[in-house]
């Protein structure tokens, strides 16, 4: 969009606020409503702070994700763990469907 700075913009039509929508405060938001309604906020002002605020939204995420990195016995055993527990129901299920179908009585 070439939509010069000073011009309002239609907020309901832009991918970035749509974006903001999702990690901003309502506050916020309703700050960039009014800044684009009434001008003067070029979309790469719009885009940096939507950027800030995503890095923050997703900081635990990757804090998570470096803490998993750095205790691979862990995720190792969730998994062994978790995959235990899926054979044990698919075994059953496996049986149930034997069963249905006349396989074993």
């Amino acid at each position: 969009d070439s939509t010069p700075v000073e011009e309002p913009k239609a907020p309901e039509k832009c991918n970035v606020f749509a974006l903001l929508k999702l990690v901003a405060s309502p506050e916020e938001l309703a700050e960039w409503e009014n800044k684009y309604r009434s001008g003067g906020v070029g979309y790469s002002e719009a885009k940096k702070r939507l950027s800030e605020l995503m890095i923050d939204y997703f900081k635990p995420f990757r804090q998570k994700r470096t803490e998993l990195e750095n205790n691979i016995d862990y995720v190792r055993e969730v998994l062994a763990d978790g995959a235990e527990r899926a054979r044990t129901v698919a075994a059953k299920t496996l049986e149930q469907v034997r069963q249905a179908v006349g396989l074993r009585k």
